[in-house]
């Protein structure tokens, strides 16, 4: 059990390093869907216990430190994502843009 708690904490420092001020790297973990998988890392169920080992702490503590890294992919997407909004709520826009502005936004949606 030890060497799968330790190479846990492992593959996640790998993971901080590969993806910090590395735009190429976030572009392809975001691209992956990688986002989404990493996510289910925080559900309660998998960290409730009462006492954390020194490790599960270290674990969560790098894991915390990846999500830092993502956050800032994250938060240029939900940017974009405003600026485009932004396009619908104007009325000298054209409706030719205002078409594919929409268009876009639904395939974010879709693809969710």
């Amino acid at each position: 059990m030890y060497i799968i708690v330790v190479t846990v904490e492992d593959c996640l420092s790998v993971l901080l390093n590969l993806l910090k001020n590395n735009a190429s790297n976030q572009s392809y973990f975001r691209e992956g869907s990688y986002i989404r998988r990493l996510v289910d890392f925080f559900e309660l169920s998998s960290i409730g216990e009462k006492r954390w080992s020194a490790q599960k702490v270290m674990n969560v503590h790098l894991l915390l430190q990846v999500s830092n890294q993502i956050l800032v992919i994250i938060m240029r997407i939900f940017d974009f994502l405003f600026r485009l909004f932004e396009y619908l709520y104007h009325q000298q826009i054209p409706i030719k843009i205002l078409l594919h502005v929409s268009v876009l936004l639904v395939n974010v949606v879709r693809n969710k």
